[in-house]
């Protein structure tokens, strides 16, 4: 089998990483090659493993620990089935409410076991898409890796080979990528646990600031905030969704005590609804500022940039006229000494023909 060659920055990250205190084989391929996807089976994982004992370096491998698996009890089932207490909570919180362990961790077995419930049984709880997020995100370390999230994201058609970009996208590419290797985008991004919302916030702050290169912290760090706001509207969204399946089917019940949950699930959803309107007012808000400040930033810079071309066809109008008023004292210079001249020439002449000058005047 042919073995993946490293480049030489790739050994140099590799090594980097390894001195920083990444010694995982997983954690360390995907950041070299800014792919989550890959593992130490892939091509890329076995060449950085040929690399790593080559270096007589020791690395760790991600081994699964045995967990005692969960089930849940007649009375956490009943609870679940009945209970209001957890509408609008993600199955991480409601595996703790329900098995009282706050240190439950996400994709541990009572994680997993109320996720498989509330599929079958309440499925207006559940989001489909909130699938808990294996291992940590990894921003991009190539300019090749980061292209290919601009394209994912954003449907930009760039291409997958930045040598072939124009000189502004590649500026953009490059800016992007240290934009994406901020500590703080990384911790944001993986306080998330499901990958529906990691996926939605890369993807906005890939879309709204792969193209703006010259961005100051204060921007980045408010974008990374819309980004946020975004993440918590779909949940919001998702909450009201379900509050109001559920208050669809408990007016078409009879049952007695049921006027007083259906004022209660109303009462929620308005609620609800007012702090999905300031979520989104706040995110307006936000845009408006940035777009604000950055166009009077440009603004400036273009004011600045105008006075400088101003000061630069000042100084080129003032070449130009020296030069045409140097050229103009060179021909009356030429002409004077051709009068000279000529007049040197006459009064040979009138010498040779025996008239003086004194004559001739």
């Amino acid at each position: 089998m042919i073995r993946m060659t490293l480049s030489s920055d790739q050994k140099e990250e590799i090594i980097r990483l390894f001195e920083e205190g990444t010694t995982n084989l997983l954690d360390i391929t995907k950041a070299v090659f800014g792919d989550d996807s890959l593992d130490g089976r892939t091509k890329e994982g076995r060449a950085v493993r040929f690399f790593l004992s080559e270096q007589n370096l020791d690395y760790n491998t991600t081994k699964s620990v045995a967990e005692e698996a969960a089930s849940l009890s007649a009375d956490q089932k009943e609870f679940l089935l009945n209970s209001e207490r957890i509408i609008g909570m993600n199955p991480l919180e409601i595996a703790r409410i329900v098995f009282e362990n706050e240190s439950i961790q996400s994709l541990s077995s009572y994680h997993r076991v109320v996720i498989d419930y509330l599929k079958q049984q309440r499925p207006d709880l559940l989001d489909d898409s909130e699938i808990p997020a294996d291992g940590r995100w990894v921003n991009p370390k190539s300019l090749r890796a980061t292209l290919r999230r601009v394209n994912k994201w954003t449907f930009e058609d760039l291409g997958d080979n930045p040598e072939e970009l124009s000189t502004r996208n590649r500026k953009n590419i490059q800016q992007l990528m240290k934009y994406m290797s901020s500590h703080k985008l990384s911790e944001t991004i993986n306080a998330y646990k499901e990958i529906s919302d990691r996926e939605l916030f890369e993807s906005e702050f890939v879309r709204a600031t792969w193209d703006k290169p010259d961005l100051t912290i204060d921007e980045l760090n408010l974008y990374m905030t819309i980004c946020a706001n975004y993440v918590r509207i779909k949940h919001i969204q998702t909450r009201i969704s379900s509050l109001n399946r559920l208050l669809i089917e408990q007016q078409d019940n009879s049952a007695e005590g049921g006027r007083d949950l259906t004022i209660s699930l109303t009462e929620r959803l308005k609620s609800t609804s007012d702090e999905l309107n300031q979520t989104e007012k706040r995110v307006e808000a936000l845009i408006t500022r940035l777009n604000g400040d950055r166009a009077k930033r440009k603004e400036k810079h273009m004011s600045d940039n105008s006075s400088f071309l101003s000061l630069v066809e000042e100084f080129q109008q003032k070449e130009s006229r020296d030069r045409y008023a140097h050229i103009a004292n060179l021909q009356n210079k030429a002409v004077e000494e051709e009068a000279e001249r000529m007049e040197r020439v006459a009064d040979i002449k009138a010498r040779v023909f025996g008239i003086s000058r004194d004559e001739l005047l």
